[in-house]
């Protein structure tokens, strides 16, 4: 091909929703013979020099989904492929830990064997895979941001620019501190629990006015996506039904370090070390974890402090304590996406805390979050 003029044409590919394409590998064929191939690293149009004095062949790759080899005519200078049945990756899981991001990646039904990059100043790795049920699939991007809510919104907002007309929800997923209410069992989280953000919000407690008595939160909590509270309802409707299709998935992926610890491990400390007694409940089931709906903390803090666990647990209901919501709410909401914040339970943000539960944990926010992502109706995946 040396000696062979070539010619410009300029190739596009695109979903069944009609949005432009990363990532997808060209193959250019002559005379029967594959003569070159080039990646489209970014959305729209990529240009490409093809042989100019003869009919030439050209397919796409992209996702394991390879279209029909389409014959371009020397005069053609235009072409679109469209992969109708492989819709582009519409929501994206975040995970602060590389723990939590294997966790998701055990139970995806399709996963890319490795990373892909970014384009061009996206500096992100992600992985790509499916969910299958139903005959649907329901294709996701994996990202992992490092610990703290500045690293969620840097990781976020590099990726909300590289896939911006396809990443409608964007779903933190992973571990955090519980908070333990042993007074009123209805609201009493466990170990191994999952908790699941809802219409209270995200609440960002170190954005702080601080004077000479003492701090004050200053940030409303942040609500979640409308679509996915849908969904986290939908889900609470068939678990009242007898229907957690979670619990399946905890099952079958859990192995090793990923699975559930003894129960005499589950131990609860007051403010001065003594142990105190799990209350009884009636919605919980024997080695199981339990669903909590409500708001979640936020902030660039490790919490190991029960006083302050307890001061967010009653002044804001707050249910759960993590690190990164907050820096994907904000870095969702500069482009107008919602999210939402699944969480499960590996301590209780005391002095006590280990690492012991944190890979359970970690497994079973990763099964709620794909439940979730199931209860979003086919039809936003097509």
């Amino acid at each position: 091909m040396s000696n062979t003029r070539l010619r410009p044409i300029y190739v596009d590919a695109r979903n069944g929703r009609g949005i432009s394409l990363a990532g997808v590998r060209l193959v250019v064929s002559y005379q029967g013979e594959e003569v070159g191939t080039q990646t489209k690293r970014t959305q729209g149009y990529t240009r490409i020099e093809v042989p100019s004095d003869g009919e030439i062949t050209l397919s796409a790759v992209w996702q394991g989904n390879v279209s029909e080899p389409v014959k371009v005519a020397p005069d053609r200078s235009e072409l679109v492929f469209k992969f109708l049945y492989a819709g582009a990756p519409s929501v994206m899981l975040v995970c602060a830990l590389p723990k939590e991001t294997h966790a998701v990646r055990s139970i995806l039904d399709e996963s890319s064997p490795e990373p892909i990059a970014g384009p061009p100043g996206d500096p992100n790795h992600y992985w790509t895979g499916a969910f299958r049920s139903n005959g649907v699939t329901r294709r996701v991007l994996v990202a992992t941001s490092g610990m703290g809510n500045n690293n969620a919104a840097i990781v976020a907002t590099h990726a909300l620019r590289s896939f911006r007309d396809d990443i409608d929800h964007l779903i933190m997923v992973g571990i955090a501190g519980g908070c333990p209410n042993p007074a009123k069992p209805d609201e009493h989280v466990r170990l191994g629990d999952i908790v699941v953000l809802n219409e209270q919000g995200l609440l960002q407690y170190d954005f702080t006015k601080r004077t000479n008595t003492g701090d004050a939160i200053r940030r409303s909590a942040q609500l979640p996506s409308k679509a996915l509270l849908e969904a986290a309802k939908t889900l609470a409707i068939r678990e009242l039904a007898g229907e957690t299709p979670w619990e399946a998935t905890i099952v079958s992926a859990a192995t090793g370090e990923s699975r559930r610890p003894a129960a005499k491990t589950d131990l609860l400390h007051d403010a001065h070390g003594a142990h105190v007694a799990h209350p009884k409940q009636a919605r919980r089931k024997n080695g199981k974890p339990l669903v909590h709906h409500g708001a979640i903390g936020s902030a660039n803090i490790l919490l190991k402090d029960p006083s302050s666990r307890d001061m967010l647990r009653d002044s804001y209901n707050v249910r759960a304590v993590e690190m990164e919501g907050s820096g994907l709410q904000d870095a969702g909401w500069h482009v107008e996406k919602d999210i939402m914040v699944v969480r499960g339970v590996c301590d209780y943000c005391d002095p006590f805390k280990t690492d012991k539960w944190q890979a359970y944990a970690a497994l079973v926010a990763a099964a709620y979050a794909r439940a979730l992502v199931e209860a979003i109706p086919a039809a936003h995946f097509v």
